[in-house]
């Protein structure tokens, strides 16, 4: 597994992108880190993704991301091709150490899609489609001794 903290950290990358919607990489990874993913797991949410046309990330409960991506399948004929790196993302949330693990889908059709700024963060740099972060929630393990 590889931390997610670290990488969003050390993100040295520099993407030019002359969509508007287009985020601070930093900063983007910071807010997943310090507010998303924190609040998902008080929300019982379980994936997020980057909402293109609010400029904003989306967060999925189970059902929601359900109905997602069964629409993708069935109506879009997409396909998904699951991440092949976890990630993780150690917190303290009311005083709990927890930990978030992170695995990345990429849907996608034939046609030209543009790559989330979430999937650079990942650096996932070829993975063109809709990206989706399924994140699962466990106690963080005790430090090695």
């Amino acid at each position: 597994m590889q931390n997610f903290k670290d990488a969003v950290i050390n993100f040295k990358t520099r993407i030019y992108s002359d969509n508007p919607d287009f985020p601070n990489l930093q900063k983007l990874g910071i807010a997943l880190l310090a507010k998303v993913i924190p609040a998902m797991e008080e929300g019982g949410d379980v994936a997020f993704a980057w909402g293109w046309g609010p400029k904003d990330v989306l967060v999925y409960n189970q059902q929601e991301y359900d109905t997602e991506t069964a629409m993708y399948v069935s109506l879009h004929k997409m396909k998904c091709d699951k991440g092949d790196t976890t990630w993780f993302h150690d917190y303290t949330s009311k005083g709990k150490k927890r930990r978030a693990i992170l695995t990345t889908e990429i849907w996608y059709t034939k046609k030209q899609h543009n790559t989330s700024p979430i999937a650079y963060l990942f650096g996932q740099f070829l993975a063109a489609g809709l990206h989706i972060t399924k994140v699962r929630f466990e106690d963080q393990p005790a430090p090695a001794v």
